[in-house]
């Protein structure tokens, strides 16, 4: 924990806050319920960080805390790794996942496109034994073969890019000299 990790949780203690994953400070105490269903039938899994932070005042508005609203999860022996995030906003419990694809909506609206959500938290912890699993080698070779594929296409489109403005520049010097040449 930073220091000013530190500091908002010893102010989050200090307000008497209550909802807490080990140190961590969690929007609302359902999440702490959806982990630890989670966490009791995949115990490999650890909490990593959290996301999609939101600052409370408390009533004399001295100092905030940051509680997090979405908990990013990985695996205990590749902690960098992270395999998804669990959240409850209220109303709604949801998993996030690389290997999720939600075709209810676009592939460019990545948080959604990747995203299960479910007003049950049986449902979502269903969907997250599925889908946060660690990154296969197969992954791996198609995201480095994608990589590829984009840096030659870059190549190829700058090559293309550069050989049309030499083209239109020597078709410019051209026109150039016709022009002297009548003029002269």
């Amino acid at each position: 924990m930073n220091p000013q990790e530190q500091h908002e949780y010893d102010v989050a203690v200090q307000v008497g806050y209550e909802h807490f994953y080990e140190k961590i400070p969690v929007y609302k105490p359902q999440i702490l319920d959806l982990l630890n269903a989670i966490k009791k039938k995949r115990p490999e899994l650890i909490v990593v960080e959290g996301t999609r932070k939101t600052n409370i005042w408390p009533g004399d508005r001295s100092a905030s805390y940051t509680v997090y609203r979405d908990l990013s999860l990985a695996y205990a022996d590749n902690p960098a790794q992270i395999v998804g995030s669990v959240r409850y906003d209220g109303e709604v419990y949801s998993v996030t996942s690389r290997l999720i694809k939600n075709a209810r909506f676009s592939p460019w609206s990545s948080y959604d496109y990747h995203t299960k959500k479910s007003k049950h938290m049986n449902n979502v912890i269903k969907e997250a034994l599925k889908y946060l699993l660690p990154t296969q080698f197969k992954e791996v070779v198609e995201e480095s073969h994608e990589k590829f594929n984009q840096h030659i296409s870059n190549i190829r489109s700058k090559s293309l890019q550069g050989m049309r403005h030499a083209l239109h520049r020597t078709v410019d010097d051209l026109r150039d000299v016709q022009v002297l040449q009548y003029l002269a």
